[in-house]
């Protein structure tokens, strides 16, 4: 079915100075229906005394608004047809969207159910978060995966001006671009650009993720298994007894720097890191042997 349905109409809630109102369209096809204003303006009037526009004018301004609606009216034919043409199903939302000037090979992608890198990590972290609240995966892992999506998100912004890309427009290129972008530009607070094993880590949260969507088989083959990145070894500094020790005894002169020192502290004796001491609660801590344990 080709059909589709374009009508023009007064939004009585939209007006402007002058009291005119404001012209919207409403689209009607594939089931769905969409409206949208054209940023034009008539008086109520007007609009019925022309029967919506339609009659022979010779005002001006009312013959300007009656041009453009026509404009309109042919643009959606050509779209339709276009439609028609490549196989795409009639759906108000994409003549919206392409009349929006937006890409007709994005519409095509998402026509023929294409994944979308962003899809894909929403999928993921969503499943990922029903088993942090089972007790099955940690809650700082899943903060991993959320924050290594949404910096690629933010790559993309900055990068192609997107917010989103589908998965078989990912290549080697543009992950060694989000590579470069990751070690040499991204920030965070004063400082600019991540050190290698940063970068890597962030980079094998993505290439995981596309690894689930792989294995449900939303999608062919996963791009980011021609990455290569590779992680160095390094020397972790600790602290000693004796340093530990002298925070212990370090009375700071706010309340708040004395809970953080309570809490680095914490961190340190427990192994706890400071996302799983935000998830911390009473009934994670039980007796045994009339001491107190962590369960988790």
């Amino acid at each position: 079915m080709n059909e589709y349905k374009l009508i023009f109409y007064l939004q009585r809630d939209k007006t402007d100075f002058k009291g005119d109102y404001a012209i919207y369209a409403r689209l009607s096809a594939g089931g769905e229906n969409t409206s949208f204003s054209i940023k034009r303006y008539i008086s109520r009037k007007r609009w019925d005394d022309t029967s919506h526009l339609r009659k022979l004018l010779r005002n001006e301004d009312e013959l300007e608004v009656q041009n453009y609606l026509k404009r309109i009216e042919r643009e959606v034919s050509k779209i339709v047809e276009s439609l028609v043409q490549s196989d795409i199903p009639i759906k108000a939302s994409y003549i919206k969207n392409l009349l929006r000037n937006k890409n007709f090979e994005l519409i095509k992608r998402t026509a023929k159910n294409t994944m979308t890198l962003m899809e894909v990590v929403k999928n993921h972290n969503e499943r990922f978060n029903q088993l942090v609240n089972k007790g099955e995966k940690a809650p700082s892992t899943l903060t991993r995966y959320i924050t290594s999506g949404k910096i690629f998100q933010e790559f993309l912004k900055i990068k192609l001006n997107r917010e989103d890309i589908f998965i078989d427009e990912i290549d080697f290129n543009l992950i060694d671009k989000y590579d470069m972008y990751l070690r040499t530009e991204k920030k965070y607070r004063k400082i600019v650009g991540c050190g290698n094993n940063t970068t890597v880590k962030y980079i094998r949260n993505i290439k995981t993720i596309c690894n689930y969507a792989l294995r449900k088989g939303w999608i062919a083959n996963n791009p980011f298994n021609s990455y290569d990145g590779k992680m160095k070894e390094t020397n972790p500094i600790y602290l000693t007894q004796d340093e530990l020790q002298k925070i212990e005894e370090k009375e700071f002169s706010t309340d708040r720097l004395n809970l953080v020192k309570d809490l680095f502290l914490f961190s340190c004796y427990t192994s706890l890191g400071p996302s799983d001491i935000r998830e911390l609660s009473e009934d994670k801590i039980v007796i045994l042997n009339k001491e107190k344990w962590i369960k988790l």
